[in-house]
């Protein structure tokens, strides 16, 4: 302070001061003026409607149609499953005894035989010892992905065969007599 003490105490230093004093004021006020702008200006450009921009910047309704839209997109695009009907049947050794098919698909799992051995428990993301890797369990089958092509495994169903109408049960009665 006692250094600061003859700069003060003179003309020239009162004049140094008082002009420090004005600049700093001024950049403040500055600093105020331009962060109240921004805010401005950001509020309402997220409280402007499409129609009031639309008048001021001339874009058509089917342009500003199409910009509403944009957020909603996705940019990568959306992940659509693969229907299995158009999947091929996989050519491997492979049959599928059992699907166990939940609503959550981390908790369906699948019994898949191959070449003939007893069958074991799969769930997706699993890898088979034949390479191959479960990608998604459904109700009637199993989707594999073969080196990155996707095939189907489907669950065989035996057809039901009738041998003609059932014989009729013999009588208690009848049994007993003979």
């Amino acid at each position: 302070m006692e250094i600061l003490a003859p700069l003060f105490t003179t003309d020239l230093g009162r004049r140094a001061g008082l002009g420090a004093l004005a600049a700093s004021a001024f950049l403040l006020l500055t600093l105020a003026m331009h962060s109240f702008s921004t805010w401005y200006q950001d509020w309402t450009m997220t409280h402007h409607t499409v129609a009031s921009s639309e008048s001021s910047s001339g874009i058509s309704s089917d342009v500003s149609q199409l910009i509403m839209k944009i957020p909603a997109q996705h940019l990568f695009g959306q992940y659509q499953m693969v229907q299995s009907e158009v999947l091929p049947v996989t050519s491997l050794q492979l049959r599928l005894v059992g699907v166990i098919k939940t609503p959550s698909d981390q908790s369906s799992k699948v019994i898949i035989s191959e070449a003939d051995k007893p069958g074991k428990v799969y769930q997706i993301g699993d890898g088979l010892p034949s390479g191959v890797r479960v990608s998604n369990i459904t109700q009637d089958g199993v989707i594999l992905d073969n080196a990155g092509r996707l095939e189907k495994l489907p669950l065989q169903r035996q057809a039901l065969s009738f041998k003609g109408a059932p014989t009729p049960m013999p009588n208690r009665d009848e049994t007993e007599e003979g």
